[in-house]
């Protein structure tokens, strides 16, 4: 198994399991957020985008979570500005690797290439396979801020 991980297709499968992964932990998160935001006004989260909570996609869920924060605790709101930077940078990345075809560089095994579909047709962008584990930490670390907030603040 060790030798099989340190293959392309291993690292491909790290790679997306990582993002996959973190990407379900904001979403439990995110639902925390909401639920206390509007733990008092859940007529204003049922309107919001005219379907059930557990039906909202991560991009409705992260929006969510920064107008109850905007409205209800702004200062916290005002805290974590950055931090919904990194979690939309998060989502954007994890659907790339949830629905993009992966190829390695034959030359570099440190350069992969993300190929997707858009309304433009097929993109393909170009990243460093490590670049793209740093980032990883980045983003942990605004996740740990959004657990340490429904912790602390909320």
């Amino acid at each position: 198994m060790e030798d099989f991980l340190k293959t392309q297709h291993g690292k491909e499968i790290i790679l997306r399991g990582t993002y996959l992964s973190m990407a379900a932990d904001v979403e439990w998160i995110l639902l925390m957020i909401l639920a206390q935001c509007f733990k008092e006004n859940e007529q204003d989260l049922d309107n919001m985008y005219d379907k059930a909570l557990n039906k909202f996609s991560l991009f409705e869920k992260i929006g969510a979570a920064q107008l109850g924060l905007i409205r209800y605790y702004p200062i916290v709101f005002k805290q974590h500005m950055d931090d919904f930077k990194m979690l939309s940078e998060l989502r954007d990345m994890r659907n790339s690797l949830g629905h993009g075809k992966i190829d390695w560089d034959e030359n570099d095994t440190d350069i992969i290439w993300i190929s997707e579909t858009t309304p433009k047709g097929i993109e393909k962008k170009d990243y460093k396979y490590p670049h793209l584990f740093r980032k990883v930490e980045n983003y942990r670390v605004s996740v740990m801020n959004f657990l340490n907030t429904i912790k602390d603040s909320l």
